[in-house]
């Protein structure tokens, strides 16, 4: 897992890749601070697993802890390093400690050789010295793409001949009219990544060119389109082709 996190961090730094954004707030901040009681602040039942979850529900919904099935509870509390009996009284303190065990002491070991690795470069210090700014890069983000953020982020030519500007207005109608999925789609084809290029900050060039397809370059931002096209529906179906292939003309560089 440390050359993992070595991993994460040379694509960030060297190829300005998306992080890794599956990680909670509360691991998030654990790996970047190496602090658990700051991790248990922002820890919560959503970041359980599955079966603890469930194991949760019951003891939570349960009138009367004893009419839980004695061996399960045993087995949870034995597994969490819990010293406590569950009783009526003990069952949110209960339910706090398997929080935190499940979500911090299971994979202690794993998320420490992590943060190991992500040392590389200085890259986990400046995630403790700018936790906020870094999040987006290792927490999923709770904003949905949309199009104004697509289209925010594509460059066209600041000279453009009147078919030229009559084919970026067909772009701009693409992107408008497009679902998420779409969206996700179009930025893969452009850039080999469904975010947005460096978190937001970066530009996709769109180029044009007396060529027969839609090409682009996902190691340079760029993404070429022929000068001319018949009418939005033209356009509309050349890009839904290119986007939705595997085999698009798209290319990247070594």
């Amino acid at each position: 897992m440390r050359y993992f996190g070595t991993m994460i961090v040379h694509s960030i730094i060297l190829q300005g890749g998306p992080g890794f954004p599956v990680l909670s707030p509360s691991v998030y901040c654990y790996i970047a601070s190496g602090n658990i009681d700051a991790a248990m602040a922002k820890m919560n039942y959503g970041d359980c697993s599955e079966p603890v979850k469930h194991f949760i529900d019951k003891v939570a919904q349960a009138e009367d802890v004893c009419s839980l099935d004695k061996e399960e509870c045993s087995s949870m509390l034995s597994e969490c390093g819990l010293a406590v009996a569950l009783t009526n009284d003990s069952k949110m303190r209960v339910i706090q400690g398997i929080i935190i065990h499940d979500v911090i002491g299971r994979p202690k070991i794993i998320l420490d050789q992590l943060a190991e690795g992500l040392n590389t470069l200085g890259f986990r210090a400046a995630m403790k010295e700018y936790p906020e700014f870094l999040e987006a890069l290792f927490i999923p983000s709770k904003e949905e793409l949309n199009a104004d953020s697509v289209i925010g982020v594509l460059q066209f030519p600041k000279d453009m001949d009147d078919n030229e500007s009559v084919v970026a207005g067909y772009i701009h109608m693409f992107i408008q009219n497009a679902k998420v999925d779409t969206l996700e789609k179009f930025l893969s084809f452009a850039t080999g990544s469904k975010a947005l290029p460096d978190f937001g900050l970066g530009k996709i060039q769109v180029k044009f060119d007396r060529v027969p397809a839609i090409f682009a370059s996902t190691c340079l931002f760029h993404i070429t389109f022929p000068n001319q096209f018949e009418d939005q529906d033209s356009l509309s179906l050349s890009l839904e082709a290119v986007i939705n292939t595997t085999t698009g003309q798209s290319f990247n560089c070594v």
